[in-house]
């Protein structure tokens, strides 16, 4: 019996002196830290993940921004149609007792971009600048509400842009002689991703083919509709606005600055609420 139980007692001290020296070799590898095998395996799991998550996240962010803007622009042109039922008119052109007057499309822009931005944010309490108080009817801004939509600036920083409707022959209005102003007078366009050749005119449809700096093909298509009340637009992601040019088609071969310098600038990224296709989509 003594016999048994003095072996027995001697392997429990062999198994705690094992233990002992197990929780101590622990111990020292925790103050040690990692060793680089560990290290760069940890580094290359992470990489892998990153790139794997990160592709995805920026997509997210890109189509989360598209569909503020989208949203923005739809819930401004409703509150613009609600300023004109309270103001009992058809147009946006009823609410200047004279015609502004502009030298030229961008110059008109501006000044429409500013005017609906403050008739949105301020209502009947709206401040305009000096030229705008010239030419805004007192008898139009009694009769509007408060306040209609607190909109900022698009999910790029960038003001939305405003250019009021219907569309007409600008007369004199905007100063330019050139006959396909005159003739297709529109100045907002649907842009496409397209295969077509680059400069080609469709004589129907009144379409110029060119390329942007990537050498991707770019159509711009139809005008926009001549009828809308007020057209609106987010220059989207390349913050460039390219839809109020004077040329609505231009000839296969033939020079044209506004198109042929400026076609990176395209356009085709603009977020608007009369393109009912949204080729915007295809930039994003």
């Amino acid at each position: 019996m003594d016999v048994e139980r003095l072996g027995s007692q001697g392997c429990g001290a062999v198994a705690a002196i094992r233990l002992r020296h197990y929780v101590e070799d622990c111990d020292m590898k925790r103050k040690q830290g990692f060793t680089l095998v560990e290290l760069l395996v940890v580094i290359a799991i992470i990489t892998i993940l990153a790139s794997i998550v990160t592709p995805n996240v920026l997509d997210w962010i890109s189509r989360a921004r598209v569909a503020k803007a989208l949203s923005e622009v739809k819930n401004a042109e409703l509150a613009l149609t609600k300023m004109l039922a309270d103001a009992g008119k058809e147009n946006f052109k009823h609410f200047f007792a004279v015609t502004p007057m502009f030298d030229t499309l961008e110059e008109a822009e501006y000044f429409y971009t500013d005017a609906m931005y403050q008739l949105l944010r301020r209502g009947k309490a709206v401040n305009l600048n000096l030229n705008a108080k010239l030419v805004l009817r007192d008898d139009v801004r009694r009769k509007l509400g408060s306040a209609y939509m607190d909109l900022g600036k698009d999910p790029w920083g960038n003001l939305y842009r405003f250019f009021i409707g219907p569309l007409r022959s600008a007369g004199n209005t905007i100063g330019t002689s050139d006959a396909n102003y005159r003739n297709y007078r529109m100045p907002f366009r649907i842009f496409n991703v397209d295969s077509d050749i680059p400069g080609s005119l469709n004589p129907d449809k009144h379409t110029f083919d060119t390329t942007d700096e990537d050498g991707r093909a770019i159509r711009v298509g139809f005008p926009a509709p001549n009828n809308l009340p007020v057209y609106i637009w987010s220059t989207g992601a390349d913050m460039l606005s390219a839809q109020v040019i004077y040329e609505g088609a231009s000839g296969a071969g033939s020079y044209n600055p506004l198109v042929d310098d400026q076609a990176h600038m395209g356009g085709g990224d603009d977020i608007n609420n009369w393109d009912n296709a949204q080729s915007w989509a295809g930039f994003y």
